[in-house]
């Protein structure tokens, strides 16, 4: 029984984990926006303010997806009459910590982690490098 109490509680703890994740990609997806790339300095902002949520990113070179970084050593994306080549996207694949728990698991499901994708594109808006 306290199995049935647990799902819904469970559950609305990952979904507001996911509403977060959400609200710091379009912190981060804005900042790229006037920036043209992602810069060194707000990745490490980006990555911290994921743990602050316990929500880490794992391995920010295959869980921090963007178009321009400038770690990767990428020239900024400026604006242009193009749209197609002035868009900008970013993705984030975190963990949550604790892992919600997998009701399915005790039905003899197969277990597994659970991990959070969020991701946005926006137009840069810079316009000299």
């Amino acid at each position: 029984m306290i199995f049935l109490l647990m799902q819904p509680i469970d559950t609305f703890v990952f979904q507001a984990k996911h509403q977060m994740a959400e609200s710091i990609l379009h912190k981060y997806l804005a900042r790229m926006r006037l920036e043209g790339y992602l810069t060194t300095q707000d990745e490490n902002s980006l990555i911290a303010d994921f743990n602050n949520i316990k929500c880490p990113i794992q391995n920010p070179s295959t869980d921090i997806i963007a178009t321009a970084k400038e770690s990767n050593g990428d020239n900024r994306i400026l604006r242009s009459s193009d749209p197609v080549s002035s868009e900008l996207m970013l993705q984030i694949t975190c963990k949550p910590d604790p892992q919600p728990f997998n009701f399915m698991q005790l039905l003899g499901g197969a277990g597994g982690e659970t991990t959070i994708t969020v991701g946005g594109k926006e137009l840069s808006e810079r316009v000299n490098p």
